[in-house]
Order: structure tokens, then sequence, then C-alpha cells
């Protein structure tokens, strides 16, 4: 049985699937094909979706492989998938070339940088996404 913190974690990276997908309008069958996964893979993103096994009540958790395949068709960030789902940054192993349905992708190399480095770069990026981007409209910065 999994402790309360994986089940909560579970949950947390749970919801944050089910919303990404409903917000890009795909239906759970969609997203199995977009997985490569049979339909009757349902209860599968069923689970993943809730963040509990049916079937033993464990909290449901994947590898970083299949975070990364479904935040790619998701549009989401896969760090912060795995940050959401308690994945340690040990098992990460090199993100240089997950997917992301994003033509423009920066991955900056954190090696080095202390925690509190890493907080400030984190937090230049979720300022800079709430700026517009001008070359985007066909404007002047």
């Amino acid at each position: 049985m999994s402790t309360e913190d994986e089940l909560f974690r579970a949950r947390r990276v749970g919801k944050m699937i089910r919303d990404a997908r409903k917000d890009a309008g795909l239906s759970q069958a969609d997203v199995l094909t977009a997985m490569g996964k049979a339909p009757d893979y349902r209860m599968w993103i069923r689970e993943v979706e809730g963040g509990v096994r049916e079937r033993s009540g464990a909290a449901t958790v994947l590898d970083v492989d299949e975070y990364d395949k479904l935040a790619g068709i998701l549009g989401i960030d896969l760090v912060d998938v795995l940050r959401a789902a308690g994945i340690p940054k040990t098992e990460w192993g090199d993100l240089s070339n997950s997917s992301s349905n994003s033509a423009s992708v920066v991955r900056i190399d954190a090696t080095g940088l202390s925690d509190r480095q890493v907080r400030v770069v984190e937090e230049l990026v979720r300022e800079l996404r709430k700026v517009p981007d001008d070359d985007a409209e066909g404007g002047a910065r």
C-alpha cells in the first residue's frame, strides 16, 4: 500500500494530467492513441488521472519516459510533472531530448547551481511566461 504522501503526489499529478487533457480538448481515447496504447487501456488512463490503482489502491506512478510522453502530448512542462510526482532529480536522466508540443523548448542545465540559484531561474521563467511575445504578433521589442 502506498503512503499518504505518495497518494497525494499521484493524485496531484493525475489532476494536472486530466486538466491539461481537457484544456487541450482531448478525450482519454485520444491520449491513449497518442501514447500508442490500445483502446482497452482505458483503465490505465483512468488510474493515471485519478492517481490510484483501482485494484490495489496503490498510488499510480509512471516512469519518467511515460511522463515525458504524456507531457509532450498534452503540452505541459515535463519538469513540473516530475516535481509534482515527487520523482527525485537523480532519476530524471537527460531531459534535453524530451518530447514537447512546443517548437521552442529550452532546457537549462542547472548542474553546479545552488538551490537558491535554481529557484531564481525558475521564478524568472515563470515571470517571462506571463509576458506576451511581441515577436509572435509581428511587433518589435
